[in-house]
């Protein structure tokens, strides 16, 4: 009796909320994901195994916080800007997700403004739950494609919400001939030949862009031997924790580039942080893309990494 009136509850709130849809801004993190799972706690561990990264900036700094709640519990989460869904049809859960995505068949749905204004809701419905777990290893790679797709959005807002410098870019472009979209705030650090050098603070982080005649072999120690090299000069000696790197490729201005991100070290002046490196040739020169950040008050520092990153993929070569 009590859990079906605790059920009536939770349904008359959902009603309520959606109907008024109100202007506030979503809740929660941008990497943030609300998992209602009701009676699918292992698929949710296995979705969680699958789709999140973990690195180190140099903490532990995973891409996505997932957190999994039940049914009965997600008024309290309502409003939050991102949340998936786990439903089949003996689950309790299962007259909720049809309330926000209709009579559908098994699939991957995707709704916003659901329970309030610029949230977005993804549900995974399969026909019974012996094959649930199964249904979310083959969706996992949209689902992750998905909510990485949001994550990116917010952070370019957020790099580009004091506007852009229009006049160094312009400078930037006369000297190196190379455009791309600067957000605000970012001061020259260095500027020689082929090494340009930006910072910004609050909280403290960098950028550079180096670039060769000469087009090494892409492997992960030759480009960390160059960054180790370049910092040496530059940055006064900092060095890649080499144990706790990423490394991943992604295409970059139609080329396979390598990315790799994790922590940077000086024993010298006893500090560190994390940085991010993507690599690539074309049209016969090398170019490493650099972004570092130093902010020992953040215990989580990726989302300025993937900051830097956004900044690099505007990037245009004259």
């Amino acid at each position: 009796m009590l859990g079906r009136l605790r059920a009536f509850v939770v349904l008359f709130l959902f009603l309520t909320i959606t109907c008024k849809a109100p202007e506030e801004i979503p809740r929660g993190g941008e990497n943030q994901i609300i998992l209602v799972c009701d009676d699918a706690l292992e698929e949710a561990e296995y979705f969680n195994s699958i789709v999140n990264d973990t690195f180190y900036t140099p903490h532990r700094d995973p891409l996505f916080h997932i957190d999994y709640v039940a049914y009965e519990q997600f008024i309290s989460y309502a409003g939050f800007k991102n949340v998936l869904i786990f439903s089949f049809p003996e689950s309790p859960n299962y007259t909720f997700f049809k309330r926000i995505f209709g009579n559908v068949k098994e699939g991957v749905y995707k709704a916003k403004n659901v329970f309030r204004r610029g949230d977005f809701v993804v549900g995974v419905l399969a026909p019974k739950k012996q094959v649930l777990k199964k249904y979310v290893e083959d969706y996992s790679p949209v689902l992750k494609e998905l909510f990485l797709e949001r994550y990116f959005h917010f952070l370019r807002m957020k790099a580009y919400f004091t506007g852009r410098d229009k006049k160094k870019e312009k400078e930037i472009r006369k000297h190196y001939g190379i455009s791309l979209k600067l957000p605000e705030g970012w001061q020259y650090w260095r500027t020689e030949n082929n090494f340009l050098s930006l910072v910004k603070h609050y909280p403290d982080r960098f950028i550079f862009i180096y670039t060769s005649s000469a087009k090494p072999n892409l492997m992960p120690q030759n480009i960390l031997d160059i960054r180790d090299s370049l910092a040496e000069i530059y940055y006064e000696g900092d060095k890649v924790i080499r144990s706790q790197i990423k490394i991943d490729t992604l295409e970059f201005l139609n080329e396979n580039a390598l990315r790799i991100i994790g922590p940077w070290a000086n024993d010298t002046l006893v500090i560190g942080g994390g940085f991010i490196s993507i690599a690539f040739n074309h049209n016969g020169k090398f170019y490493l893309l650099d972004g570092g950040i130093f902010a020992p008050e953040r215990k989580e520092k990726l989302e300025y990494l993937l900051r830097a990153q956004i900044i690099f993929s505007t990037i245009k070569l004259e």
